[in-house]
């Protein structure tokens, strides 16, 4: 892991810190555009500070509008910082169709994304189907592409045109996604899971996914610091540095601008998620020295202190009740807990408050 120091002048955080390299991966996505991504996705994911990909059948879009998003319900979902990538024109199993019809499926689709101020990088095959023909066409156009079923290696060892992917189905209990993650907590891999209706009651379809379920799924994913980001962001990423404000992981910086003089800290253990009751955050100092812990909001303001002016060398532990210097509760979001050594920032952890 590397870091670049960051600095906090008048207790706002005036660089962000960034850390190279992937622990496990997550993405969320979202197939055929239905009404739900909007009116339940798109809510749930906010009240986490996340956001997903979400596929669009551009044909669909006329369809029944309680059923099927419009566009300007999809320019809402955009607006919510989502990704919009594209499912064909029509949605058939591309290895069927002749080949005049299957560039206009592919292209055409993206275009039409496009015209209404949708990027679309990213493709899904409508039913998982492909072969050599169809990917050729896929890769004239798009950037990135999901494919069959599969847990992904980690970001940078994927091949972006063939993303793999699980699919929420109702009739699946939780032990199945969490098999998932643990898989990809041990292998540092890429896991992406494909949605298609979400609401309260999914009344025996099977592709729908209650929004609990998937609320279940996203906190236990935060809860083991799986970093939760679309398709663009994973694959934009890949040979770059993560920025730590977006990220669920933590990492130590060396104190001082030398990185390598003075005392220093490190973050044994933190939690990803504040709900219920104090949290415990572990860390280690390496010799006695004037160490600040101080939370922040996504706006850089403090929002409370957990420790006092001094700490001496060996291992401690603070906790956050997710309340504000003056006691009250905080809102549901990010926060940042940032440890300040000697005056200069050395870690920082984020973690997610739910109400």
């Amino acid at each position: 892991v590397t870091a670049e120091i960051v600095t906090t002048r008048h207790g706002v955080l005036t660089r962000q810190i960034t850390v190279s390299g992937y622990g496990a991966v997550m993405t969320l996505t979202f197939d055929d555009g239905h009404k739900t991504v909007l009116t339940d996705a798109v809510p749930l994911l906010e009240s986490y500070g996340l956001t997903a990909t979400a596929y669009i059948v551009p044909a669909w879009t006329s369809l029944d509008p309680d059923e099927y998003m419009t566009w300007d319900d999809i320019a809402l979902v955009q607006e919510a910082g989502w990704e919009i990538g594209s499912h064909s024109m029509t949605h058939p199993d591309l290895t069927e169709v002749d080949p005049y019809d299957l560039d206009w499926e592919i292209g055409q689709s993206q275009a039409e994304l496009r015209s209404r101020g949708f990027p679309a990088d990213s493709f899904s095959l409508p039913h998982e189907a492909y072969d050599e023909t169809v990917m050729n066409v896929v890769e004239r156009y798009y950037e990135s592409c999901k494919t069959d079923r599969g847990i992904n290696p980690a970001p940078d060892q994927t091949d972006p045109l063939m993303i793999k992917s699980q699919t929420a189905l109702s009739w699946r209990p939780f032990s199945y996604y969490q098999a998932h993650i643990d898989s990809v907590l041990e292998t540092g891999g890429w896991y992406v899971l494909n949605n298609h209706v979400v609401r309260d009651d999914c009344q025996g379809g099977s592709w729908c996914v209650t929004a609990a379920r998937l609320a279940e799924v996203i906190e236990y994913a935060l809860e083991n610091r799986v970093k939760i980001a679309t398709v663009r962001a994973v694959l934009g990423r890949r040979d770059g540095g993560i920025p730590l404000g977006e990220d669920d992981m933590y990492a130590d910086v060396p104190a001082g601008p030398g990185g390598g003089d003075g005392p220093a800290v490190d973050v044994l253990s933190a939690p990803g998620l504040v709900r219920h009751g104090p949290a415990e955050i572990r860390y280690r100092l390496s010799a006695p020295a004037r160490l600040d812990i101080g939370v922040y909001d996504v706006m850089g303001r403090r929002v409370s202190s957990l420790v006092g002016p001094a700490s001496g060398a060996g291992e401690h532990a603070v906790s956050w009740n997710g309340l504000s210097a003056v006691g009250a509760p905080v809102a549901s979001g990010q926060y940042f807990v940032v440890f300040t050594l000697e005056g200069d920032l050395a870690a920082t952890v984020r973690v997610t408050v739910l109400r």
